[in-house]
């Protein structure tokens, strides 16, 4: 992720660009890699700079697909950021509920199998399993 950055921040021609945002729209963003790599941010800063905002008025073909390019991977990646931290959020809230249930003794006990000489305490092995 880095290099495909470095390509974008010091680009040889209008074709890199493109090759470098179409690989970036396939690829996934998580809240880890972008902790890292701060690609979000720079891929915002890039659909908005005021050189490719120029070309783009100017009619210049490349510049305004450049521009629809890293605006949808911006659109998708904070779509998918959005989706993981309510993913966590949701299992953080899920665990939290199975420690307050331990906790409080309402934790999930197999009920008694009446047939089951084990579960009415008799020195067995158990069968009801």
């Amino acid at each position: 992720m880095l290099k495909l950055r470095a390509m974008l921040e010091e680009p040889d021609t209008p074709a890199q660009v493109l090759r470098v945002l179409r690989r970036l729209s396939m690829a996934p963003l998580t809240i880890h890699l972008n902790n890292s790599t701060e690609m979000l941010e720079f891929m915002v800063s890039l659909s908005t700079d005021d050189t490719v905002q120029a070309a783009v008025l100017a009619g210049v073909e490349e510049a305004a697909e450049v521009a629809t390019l890293a605006a949808r991977v911006v659109s998708v990646w904070e779509a998918q950021l959005v989706d993981e931290r309510k993913q966590r959020e949701a299992s953080a809230r899920h665990a939290g509920r199975q420690k307050a249930d331990a906790e409080s003794g309402k934790a999930k006990k197999k009920p008694k199998d009446p047939s089951c000489r084990a579960c009415q305490g008799q020195h067995r092995a158990h069968t009801c399993m």
